[in-house]
């Protein structure tokens, strides 16, 4: 080899460590970083001469996209999570007195007591009390399903404004990738903040991409309606009626009936738990409430007249009993007639509210109070589906713990998956300290080797100089 020829390999070797050893240097700073990918500097043989290639990022394109549905897999089950466990706080725990269960049992105890024991002025009050109890636990429920229902919608608007400012960013990021890609500059920490945004969109909602030329990247949701190309689509939410409906690009994308339905997301666990979860559960306690007033109505002895609300009345003031469940949850209270608070006499329930019953005022009448013990165990009570309201009562109950143990599952299950595929990423991706710490030490080896050939050739040079003088 000439002198020329060494003195070129030596130089190019030096500019070659020089930028491995920048890379390094770059990796090293980026290694807390989450979103930061390991950049690679690889050599390569040209012209006769080694150089530093790249810089490009190491990763695992399908590890990434694996990556995206899992994380919007577990933002779906989160969402509905959350939703079920504050529903499931107002069932309360069975075997305690404060559930729906337990105060529809102690009110049918406390009734069975005062129908054994009809002078008993004591346990008149403590059915009446029962009564109470059972309808504030059924106002709380109500109002904690309302909550709920307002919260969803009010997440779903933020979820909505997120997707459409996550896209604006995504533009602007995809764009300088592509200009950077066609001019041939280092790309790769745009890249990195771009993987970071679509990973953020895919908490919000699925999401599936396409790589183009020059590294120009589509985004679709889940269920194949463009989230981005070329230009952000709009997305938007019509929330009202107590239906909430989600659009990306004029196309219906959750909420009743979508069109081209999304499968995951934040957006999509959301929507379902304010259109299906809390509607379904709502209408399950207006239900309960309308089938306890129908239990507890009072029947004309005559048989001439309408049956009339008794202990239970709903919302409206009227005697009548309702037409319907809707809303009674939360209107349900105790008949002011027999409300020792409300300057009522309990012993009404024994008597008769609207219809006089013991019509000799004996204190031993029971009649009507085992009357109703009998509507309360009667499986035809109206809009109860054929079951008694205690039994109607626990399916409501089992329904939302089922519904809480089924989310709860899935959630734990999709985290855990999600934990897996982000250290399968790190791994793959990620920076390793010791292991950028013995390349660096490795490439300072190399570069004082260069360094030390050059000074070689240079001695060489001066030598054949002086000899030639």
């Amino acid at each position: 080899m000439s002198l020329d020829a060494a003195l070129n390999a030596a130089q190019l070797s030096l500019s070659a460590n020089s930028k491995r050893i920048m890379v390094s240097a770059l990796n090293v700073a980026g290694a807390n970083d989450p979103n930061y990918s390991r950049k690679l500097s690889p050599l390569v043989m040209e012209n006769g001469g080694v150089y530093a290639a790249g810089p490009t990022r190491a990763g695992d394109t399908r590890l990434y996209e694996r990556y995206l549905e899992a994380t919007s897999a577990s933002a779906r089950d989160g969402a509905l999570l959350s939703g079920y466990m504050r529903l499931s706080d107002t069932v309360g725990d069975t075997s305690a007195g404060t559930s729906l269960v337990a105060r529809l049992g102690a009110l049918t105890d406390a009734l069975t007591e005062y129908a054994n024991a009809p002078g008993d002025d004591n346990l008149a009050r403590a059915a009446v009390t029962g009564a109470r109890d059972l309808a504030v636990a059924l106002n709380d429920a109500a109002s904690v399903v309302n909550e709920v229902r307002s919260g969803a919608a009010e997440e779903i608007k933020t979820s909505v404004g997120r997707i459409n400012t996550l896209l604006q960013e995504f533009r602007q990021v995809n764009a300088r990738v592509v200009h950077g890609s066609v001019a041939g500059s280092d790309v790769t920490d745009d890249l990195d903040r771009r993987d970071a945004l679509v990973a953020q969109l895919a908490g919000e909602v699925g999401v599936s991409i396409v790589t183009r030329a020059n590294n120009d990247m589509v985004l679709y949701t889940d269920g194949g309606v463009t989230l981005f190309e070329t230009t952000a689509r709009e997305v938007r939410a019509e929330v009202g009626g107590g239906t909430a409906r989600v659009f990306i690009d004029g196309v219906q994308v959750a909420g009743d009936a979508p069109q081209m339905p999304s499968k995951s997301g934040k957006l999509v666990g959301l929507t379902e738990l304010h259109n299906e979860v809390v509607k379904d559960y709502g209408a399950q306690l207006d239900t309960l409430a309308f089938g306890l007033i129908q239990a507890f109505r009072e029947v004309d002895p005559a048989a001439s007249g309408a049956d009339l609300q008794g202990l239970f009345v709903g919302g409206g003031g009227s005697a009548a009993l309702p037409a319907s469940a809707g809303g009674l949850a939360g209107t349900i209270a105790i008949n002011a007639a027999v409300d020792s608070r409300a300057s009522g006499d309990p012993g009404k329930l024994r008597d008769g509210i609207n219809y006089s019953y013991n019509t000799e005022s004996a204190p031993a009448y029971a009649d009507q109070l085992f009357g109703l013990l009998g509507q309360l165990g009667d499986t035809a009570v109206a809009g109860l589906g054929g079951k008694r309201p205690l039994d109607y009562a626990a399916a409501t109950v089992s329904w939302v713990e089922s519904g809480r143990k089924a989310a709860y599952s899935a959630a734990e299950s999709n985290g855990a998956v999600v934990q897996l595929v982000t250290t399968s990423l790190s791994n793959a991706r990620g920076v390793d300290i010791n292991e950028e710490t013995a390349l660096q030490l490795e490439l300072e080896r190399l570069f004082a080797a260069s360094a030390q050939l050059i000074s070689v050739v240079d001695n060489m040079f001066q030598s054949l100089l002086n000899a030639v003088r």
